[in-house]
């Protein structure tokens, strides 16, 4: 798999239109795949970036994450869950007929949605002219929403 380690900001972000990826905490864009390619290829991006742009291994920063809290030591996460809810990214990727914007559980390291990380959300909505009402699931721990949350029909 190739890898693409740049992040697209403000006006870049036209170049990534029809791309699903990951959203730093400082609002960056990372692509990953084209919409509609239905492999799962995000957990072996993140931990391909992690090690080569963050200088990151994952399992480690997950183990990390199982010592200092033992309601975790169950739970086993993959790597895409892991850049997402220990490190602060948000993935962002169109499912069949819908958007799927997965952020990460402050419950876990702490690490909420980030104004930067909203900002590029909303334009990559408007951008790949998809619901704005996607981008309720942003608030999924703030309002306690559900995993069978049903944002809009």
């Amino acid at each position: 798999m190739g890898v693409c380690l740049l992040g697209y900001k403000g006006k870049d972000l036209e170049k990534v239109k029809d791309w699903d990826g990951f959203v730093s905490p400082d609002g960056e864009f990372l692509k990953v795949t084209e919409r509609g390619n239905m492999e799962a290829v995000h957990d072996e991006f993140a931990e391909i970036y992690a090690l080569n742009k963050l200088n990151k291994n994952l399992d480690k920063e997950y183990e990390r994450i199982q010592q200092n809290n033992p309601n975790y030591r169950s739970i086993c996460l993959g790597y895409k869950d892991i850049l997402i809810h220990c490190l602060g990214y948000v993935n962002m990727e169109r499912l069949s007929d819908h958007l799927l914007i997965e952020v990460p559980d402050p419950s876990i390291n702490g690490y909420k949605v980030t104004d930067a990380q909203f900002d590029t959300l909303a334009r990559l909505v408007r951008i790949n002219g998809d619901d704005e009402r996607d981008l309720m699931q942003v608030f999924k721990y703030e309002r306690k929403m559900g995993e069978g949350y049903q944002y809009r029909r």
